[in-house]
């Protein structure tokens, strides 16, 4: 640790030298807390000053943290070259992007006490996201992964990804104009292609209004025949809803609320699992409830 009447680095590399730093707390006082002449690999660490990203290893990134300290962490999430510190980041930069765009998810994720932010693809670019989620797991989310999708050219497709432990809310008193709720997209509309493969709710509470699923809220395709339409084709393989609540005002789904807004709209279904779920509709009518759809 430096101080102001320090005249180095907390830590400092001479020309020839290799360092590597998987932790540790490091402050430079007045002066750069790095000093690198030689190289140096961040792996890990807190500090008072942003660590350049050159010298972070791949794969890594450094962020602020609550204590105001710059934190160095493997990244959650990139898409091609560029990582990501937070889910959120990443989702949002896929969903403002042109054409097709991945998102690989590298790690668990907890997003409890994390305010969520639904995302919706709708960008003028009509971008293609495809979410690898490599058999991760994320837990504590408490809103819809996506808000949505829409517009023609745009789609969305969610790999091997699991939502477990998650308090999803979002119009719970069914607020005129609100439509969908669901726990990976709430209302995919006027989009060609939604999928979803290997992909799992466990374990969690889902609450909507008008229409709640745990996958889907309300899906439909598009009609008018002045800017469209747009034939939405959703496909849900290898996926389950276990052990979960479901709760809306509404219709009310193991997977989705209400299935075909629109005839323009293909729904199905294969080689998936619902099971232990319970699944209420507190309107008027307890019919709107289904174990698939509402």
């Amino acid at each position: 640790k430096g101080t102001s009447a320090d005249s180095g680095s907390a830590v400092n590399v001479q020309s020839g030298a290799k360092v590597t730093i998987e932790g540790g707390d490091f402050s430079g006082g007045k002066n750069a807390t790095l000093g690198v002449s030689g190289t140096m690999i961040v792996k890990g660490g807190t500090f008072d000053q942003v660590v350049n990203a050159l010298y972070l290893a791949d794969g890594y990134v450094c962020q602020m943290n609550a204590d105001n300290k710059y934190e160095v962490f493997f990244a959650v999430a990139k898409i091609g070259d560029t990582y990501y510190a937070t889910l959120q980041e990443a989702l949002n930069a896929a969903a403002a992007g042109t054409g097709n765009i991945t998102v690989e998810i590298l790690d668990d994720i907890n997003l409890t006490n994390v305010d969520w932010n639904p995302v919706t693809v709708s960008a003028p670019g009509y971008p293609v996201v495809t979410v690898e989620g490599n058999d991760k797991t994320i837990t504590g989310l408490n809103d819809m992964l996506f808000a949505g999708t829409w517009a023609g050219g745009s789609g969305l497709i969610i790999n091997d990804l699991t939502i477990a432990n998650s308090n999803i809310v979002n119009d719970k008193d069914d607020t005129p104009g609100t439509v969908g709720v669901g726990a990976f997209i709430g209302y995919p509309q006027a989009s060609a292609t939604i999928t979803l493969n290997n992909c799992h709710l466990k374990d969690s509470h889902v609450e909507g209004g008008h229409w709640t699923g745990g996958f889907f809220g309300y899906v439909a395709g598009y009609s008018a025949q002045n800017d469209g339409p747009v034939f939405t084709n959703v496909s849900i393989t290898n996926s389950a809803v276990i052990n979960s609540t479901i709760v809306g005002k509404g219709s009310v789904g193991g997977v989705v609320g209400h299935a075909t807004g629109s005839t323009w709209t293909s729904f199905g279904i294969e080689d998936s699992t619902i099971t232990g779920n319970e699944i209420t509709s507190t309107g008027s009518s307890s019919n709107k409830a289904g174990i698939v759809m509402g």
